[in-house]
C-alpha cells in the first residue's frame, strides 16, 4: 500500500464567440469588405491599396505570391499567418483542406476556422523540449498556435505536433514530436474569450490545449491524444482562469484535464482514458471573486499504473465532484489537504477499482505533497465504490486532522471498507439520509 501511494503521489506532484469588428459591411468584388466613407484598413496592404475587412481564405493550392488580402476563395492566401496578418479584428479566417506547415501567432480577435479533420497544421520548426520549467521556455518552444489576443475562436481543424519533414529525436509513443504545445496562450494577458471547438490536437510534448493567461475560455467537443512524454504534460489545462471544459476526449496523457488556481471552471461530460492523472483541480478559488470548480458527469478509465481518477488538491473554495464514473484506476477519488476551511463534496460518483492490487476508492489525506500538510474536511454522499482493496482510506499527518463524513455511500466488493490512520470518520448509512445540496456554477 505505501509503495502505491508514494508512486501515485509523485505522479500528482508532477502534473500539478468572435469579437465584433469595428468595420461596417459593404460588398467589394468576390469578397465582403467594409466601409465608412472609404475602405477600412486591416492588418496589411494589398497591391491596389488598403486591405478591406471581412472574411479571409487560405488554400493549400494557393501560390506564395497570392494577394495578401486573402479576400476570396479564388484569391486565397497560401499560409494561415498571411491571412491572420491581413485580417481586421473580428474577421474570420477560413482554412481549406490540406497540410499547412507553420507556427501561427494570433495577435488580434478573430476566428480561425478549418474544414474539419482534413485541415491539418504541423509545426514549421522543431523545439519540443528547450527547457524544463515552463511551457513557452522564454519563446524558445515550438507552439503550433500561439494566442496573444482576447476573443479568439479556433475550430474545426487538426494540430499535429509531429511534422514528418523534421526530426527532433524526442519520441512520444512512436511519434517524433516537434511541438512543445498545440494551442497555447502567451504571457501578457489575461486574454478573455478563447473558444476552442471541434479541434484535434495530437503528438505534442507538454501542453495540448492550454488556457494559461488567467482569462475566460471554453474548450468543447475536442480531442487531445498523445501528450505524455513529460510527467508535467497536460492535455487540457486552465491556469488562473474561469471557463468550461466540456464534451472532450483525452487519450494517452500524463494528466488529462487540470486546473490550477482556477477562478471557477466547469469540467463536464469529458472522457479521459489511459492517463496518470485523469482530472484534477489544484488550488481552486485562490483569487478573490472566484467560484468553485465543478467536476461532474465525466468518465475516467484505464489509468496508468498507480494513477488517479478525479482529485482535488489544496482548494480555497469547496470543489464539487459529482456523478463521475471512474474505473480501473489505482485511486478513484482523492482530496489532498485544503488551503481554507472548506468542505469538498464527493457526490453520487461511481468508482470501480477493477480489483486492481492496492487500489483505493476514496483517498483523503492531510498531505499537501511537497508543500507540507493541512487540515482537511470532506463530505461524501451517495457514492458507490466497488472492487477496490480499500473503499475509503483517510490519512493524517502528525499535528493535523482529517475529517470525512460518509452519507449513504455504498461500499461493496472491497477488501476493506474503511481504513483510518487515527482520523475522524463518521458514517450515516440510513436509507433516508439526504444528499448535500450542491449548486452548479
Amino acid at each position: 500500500m505505501s509503495r502505491m501511494i508514494r508512486r501515485a503521489v509523485s505522479l500528482m506532484a508532477g502534473a500539478l464567440s468572435v469579437g465584433q469588428s469595428a468595420c461596417t459591411i459593404a460588398t467589394v468584388g468576390e469578397g465582403t469588405a467594409t466601409s465608412s466613407a472609404a475602405l477600412v484598413t486591416g492588418g496589411g496592404v494589398e497591391a491596389g491599396g488598403p486591405v478591406a475587412c471581412g472574411p479571409r481564405f487560405v488554400s493549400s493550392a494557393a501560390q506564395g505570391s497570392s494577394p495578401p488580402g486573402c479576400r476570396s476563395p479564388s484569391q486565397a492566401c497560401a499560409t494561415i499567418q498571411q491571412a491572420v496578418d491581413a485580417a481586421c479584428p473580428g474577421d474570420a479566417v477560413f482554412v481549406g483542406t490540406g497540410r499547412f506547415t507553420e507556427n501561427v501567432v494570433i495577435d488580434k480577435p478573430l476566428a480561425l476556422m478549418g474544414a474539419g479533420d482534413t485541415t491539418v497544421i504541423v509545426p514549421a520548426y522543431s523545439s519540443p523540449a528547450p527547457c524544463n520549467d515552463s511551457s513557452l521556455c522564454g519563446g524558445a518552444a515550438s507552439s503550433v498556435v500561439l494566442v496573444r489576443a482576447s476573443e479568439v475562436t479556433i475550430a474545426d481543424l487538426t494540430i499535429d505536433g509531429d511534422n514528418p519533414a523534421l526530426t527532433s529525436g524526442t519520441v512520444v509513443r512512436g511519434a517524433d514530436v516537434d511541438a512543445r504545445n498545440g494551442i497555447e496562450t502567451d504571457t501578457g494577458g489575461p486574454f478573455n474569450g478563447l473558444a476552442v471547438r471541434n479541434v484535434t490536437v495530437k503528438n505534442v510534448y507538454l501542453r495540448g490545449i492550454d488556457a494559461s493567461s488567467g482569462g475566460t475560455f471554453s474548450v468543447e467537443e475536442s480531442r487531445v491524444v498523445n501528450v505524455s512524454n513529460d510527467e508535467q504534460a497536460i492535455a487540457i489545462f486552465d491556469t488562473g482562469g474561469a471557463g468550461r471544459i466540456e464534451g472532450n476526449l483525452v487519450v494517452d496523457a500524463a494528466a488529462g484535464i487540470a486546473t490550477n488556481r482556477s477562478q471557477g471552471t466547469h469540467i463536464a461530460n469529458n472522457t479521459v482514458r489511459r492517463t496518470a492523472s485523469g482530472i484534477h483541480s489544484d488550488n481552486a478559488g485562490l483569487w478573490a471573486g472566484s467560484a468553485p470548480d465543478v467536476i461532474e458527469d465525466n468518465v475516467v478509465a484505464d489509468c496508468a499504473a498507480d494513477g488517479f481518477g478525479v482529485s482535488s488538491f489544496a482548494p480555497y473554495l469547496p470543489v464539487i465532484v459529482r456523478r463521475n464514473r471512474v474505473s480501473r484506476c489505482s485511486i478513484g477519488l482523492a482530496e489532498f489537504g485544503q488551503n481554507a476551511t472548506v468542505h469538498t463534496l464527493f457526490v453520487e460518483n461511481r468508482v470501480d477499482g477493477g480489483a486492481l492490487a492496492d487500489s483505493i476508492g476514496l483517498y483523503v489525506t492531510t498531505s499537501l505533497l511537497q508543500f507540507g500538510s493541512s487540515d482537511v474536511v470532506v463530505r461524501a454522499a451517495g457514492n458507490t465504490i466497488e472492487n477496490t482493496s480499500i473503499g475509503v482510506y483517510v490519512q493524517e499527518q502528525p499535528g493535523y486532522t482529517a475529517q470525512v463524513d460518509l452519507e449513504c455511500d455504498a461500499l461493496t466488493g472491497d477488501g476493506e471498507a474503511i481504513v483510518s490512520d487515527d482520523a475522524a470518520v463518521t458514517v450515516d448509512a440510513r436509507p433516508e439520509c439526504a444528499l448535500p445540496a450542491v449548486v452548479r456554477n
